[in-house]
């Protein structure tokens, strides 16, 4: 992910207004998907600046270049925007990795693309367990259907016979 800094922003901006705002910037530039990741007050300056994320490296070069000089009006004050591109690569040091380092989630996440390709499992192994969840519960319920209804013939058999013992008992 890459990221933009973009500073002097009025401080009664909310968010709703600023994406409103990007969104129709970006247009121009057919930048469509962005997410603003912080965006926070600057000290004693009663401006603010916030972090955009994009995608793609270039997305965020087009998206510094068209908001640094923007000229933002609100109400009769304008307020000039500075924008930068956060360069991730800039800022990394090549070093062998520790032992005890930690592992980032991303790093995580990225040791998942390097196994290889699937082994060729066959279909049933790919499908979803819901189908099989499923049927299994139809078949658990015509179970229950089925043992309901032998308890209910037991239940009238045994009705049945106490009819019959009490026929056959003596009257007094």
């Amino acid at each position: 992910m890459h990221t933009i800094t973009l500073t002097g922003l009025p401080d009664d901006i909310v968010l709703n207004q600023l994406v409103y705002i990007l969104k129709h910037l970006f247009k121009n530039e057919e930048i469509y998907t962005f997410w603003i990741k912080e965006m926070a007050d600057i000290r004693g300056t009663g401006l603010k600046y916030t972090t955009i994320e994009f995608h793609a490296r270039d997305h965020a070069y087009r998206a510094a270049r068209c908001l640094d000089g923007f000229v933002f009006k609100s109400g009769d004050v304008k307020y000039p925007l500075s924008a930068r591109v956060n360069d991730e690569r800039a800022n990394t040091r090549k070093r062998s990795p520790s032992p005890y380092e930690y592992r980032s989630r991303e790093r995580e996440y990225n040791r998942f693309d390097e196994r290889p390709a699937y082994s060729g499992y066959s279909r049933e192994h790919l499908r979803s367990p819901v189908g099989h969840e499923s049927s299994n519960v139809n078949l658990e319920i015509e179970l229950l259907r089925k043992q309901r209804l032998i308890i209910e013939e037991e239940r009238r058999l045994l009705l049945e016979r106490k009819k019959l013992e009490l026929v056959k008992m003596p009257l007094p």
